[in-house]
């Protein structure tokens, strides 16, 4: 056994520790730990650690999540040059994720949370490539929204006297406003849901961190310890709902016309944070959390049973070109199918529960009949890429011969993903009776048929994109348009790029090429080509010029000599 996986065990060790105690501990039962830095003007520095069910939950399953994926690390960078800053940089990754669970401070957050922003961009371009290159700024730059939007926040609290969260049960518009902002920022929603697919430049154990528990959670991890403080009025609590069922229904769009495996995968984590984002709105910040913990889970072994798939095949990542998978690759197939079935809420699995809970909430609820539909719609949009992704790997044709000659005879890259499975199979049980063990809803026919109804229409729509592989719309503008994130990697980057051209020519055309050309490099070339050509003269003239050059300099010495 290697050191990685030993570290590997050691992590899984630790976060089901911590899972466990977070299990027994109480609800309602919070622990604060707070180191007074300095004290100065009526203000205080502190560093606090919060210890609560939440905190202690949620890092044991970060922590879990990472032995798995350090465990895969050993099979999937097998022949990586630098192995030691890949697993550097990931450890790096983790302890960001970690410091930011259990800080409330908002000052002290910001330290793991810049920390995700720039370690999350070295992971990106780790490949160091163009295509790796341009992805990376574009997550980098989106980020930045979110830390100028935190850095604003911490300006604003510092107006209590603390700059601890925890304490202030109604912070305004503005700061609650802020803090949502940034936590779409950084859980990709709309409008900044163009740097999610990006990201996928990534290797896959990153990919698997980052869109499963770390970076892409830390957004509705913010809101969740704030729940209490940020959604004390009516209009940000409606903002919210309406930015979360936006964002389900372009991903889950975008993902059945998608062809590529990992934007596919990418764009389904981008649907389930919508609805992460709709469930904070229905029912309350710890069925968020519960689906977010679930959504670890299920994702986490869904992007491992891809890269496994995507490695196999030598890099392909086509989905038209990969399949017939399950006579080669049974178990990782297997693996993969499960956590499609869960992702799609079939009954007992991880996001049955979860989901079934927020289906209720929401019929509960005083909420219009569009938004309920559009709800519903988004729900239903998950089983069709989750079907077309097991019938294109399943049953389509095999592109490329190569993945003939491999199996799952690798145990490194399968125990992790069978880990995982367990997970996803029974997490959703054990999970329920520790985040939400006295949870309870009126049972009524809306919420029994409409879940049901949303998988029969999934099914239905499944079978009609399979029906028609080239797309119902015709192609065209209308067909890159739901599929292409409605435009938003255009409209994330060529404004800025349009108007950084037109300053530059501009500039070019009054600067370089204008005034300022003619007040140094012509101003200089008519002075010295002025004086040039006096000297010239006076050295091809007569006998008198000469006679009166020598005379003025003769005047100019007697002159000046008297001074």
């Amino acid at each position: 056994m290697s050191i990685n996986q030993i570290f590997s065990l050691y992590l899984g060790v630790v976060g089901g520790g911590l899972g466990l105690v977070g299990g027994v501990w109480g609800v309602q039962e919070i622990v604060l730990l707070e180191w007074e830095v300095f004290y100065l003007g009526g203000m205080f520095l502190s560093f606090p650690i919060i210890l609560d069910s939440v905190s202690l939950v949620f890092s044991g399953v970060v922590l879990m999540i990472s032995g798995v994926v350090f465990w895969y690390s050993e099979f999937y960078m097998a022949g990586e040059l630098y192995p030691s800053r890949f697993y550097l940089l990931t450890l790096m990754f983790v302890g960001s994720m970690s410091f930011l669970i259990f800080v409330p401070n908002v000052v002290s957050l910001l330290i793991g949370w810049d920390g995700l922003g720039l370690i999350s961009f070295c992971l990106v371009i780790y490949y160091q490539n163009k295509k790796s290159l341009a992805s990376g700024v574009i997550t980098v730059l989106m980020n930045r929204v979110g830390d100028a939007c935190l850095i604003m926040v911490v300006v604003g609290v510092s107006c209590f006297g603390d700059w601890s969260l925890f304490y202030q049960k109604d912070l305004g518009i503005v700061l609650s406003v802020l803090i949502v902002v940034g936590g779409l920022t950084k859980s990709a929603q709309i409008p900044f849901s163009a740097w999610l697919p990006a990201a996928m430049s990534a290797p896959t154990p990153i990919s698997a961190l980052v869109h499963s528990s770390t970076l892409v959670t830390a957004g509705v991890y913010l809101i969740i310890r704030f729940y209490s403080s940020v959604f004390s009025s009516d209009f940000v609590g409606s903002g919210v709902l309406l930015v979360g069922f936006t964002t389900s229904v372009m991903a889950s769009l975008s993902a059945v016309l998608e062809s590529d495996l990992k934007k596919v995968v990418a764009l389904s984590t981008l649907s389930q944070l919508g609805l992460m984002f709709c469930a904070m709105s229905f029912v309350g910040p710890v069925v968020c959390l519960f689906h977010l913990v679930m959504h670890s889970l299920f994702k986490s072994l869904l992007f491992l049973s891809m890269g496994n798939i995507i490695h196999m095949v030598g890099g392909s990542q086509d989905l038209r070109s990969v399949g017939g998978l399950y006579k080669q690759l049974p178990l990782t197939v297997s693996c993969m199918n499960v956590s499609f079935l869960a992702m799609s809420g079939v009954p007992f699995l991880a996001a049955f529960y979860s989901k079934d809970m927020i289906v209720h909430c929401a019929f509960e609820g005083v909420y219009g009949g569009m938004i309920l539909f559009m709800f519903f719609f988004s729900l239903a949009l998950t089983v069709p890429y989750c079907l077309r992704l097991s019938y294109y790997l399943v049953c389509g044709s095999l592109g490329s011969p190569s993945v003939l000659c491999y199996g799952d005879s690798d145990k490194d890259g399968l125990f992790p993903m069978i880990v995982l499975v367990l997970g996803s199979l029974v997490g959703g049980s054990v999970f329920s009776r520790v985040l939400v063990p006295n949870f309870s809803v009126v049972c009524n026919w809306g919420g029994f048929l409409a879940p049901v109804v949303s998988l029969f229409m999934g099914v239905y729509l499944a079978g009609v994109l399979l029906k028609f592989p080239g797309g119902v719309g015709g192609g065209g503008k209308s067909e890159s348009f739901w599929g292409g994130l409605w435009f938003l990697g255009d409209l994330a980057s060529k404004p800025v790029s349009v108007v950084v051209m037109s300053v530059s020519g501009t500039m070019l055309k009054s600067c370089d090429q204008g005034w300022v050309e003619h007040m140094t490099s012509k101003s200089f070339e008519r002075v010295f080509y002025t004086a040039s050509g006096l000297m010239l003269t006076s050295q091809v003239s007569s006998l008198k010029s000469s006679v009166l050059f020598l005379g003025g300099c003769v005047l100019g010495v007697l002159v000046f000599g008297q001074f």
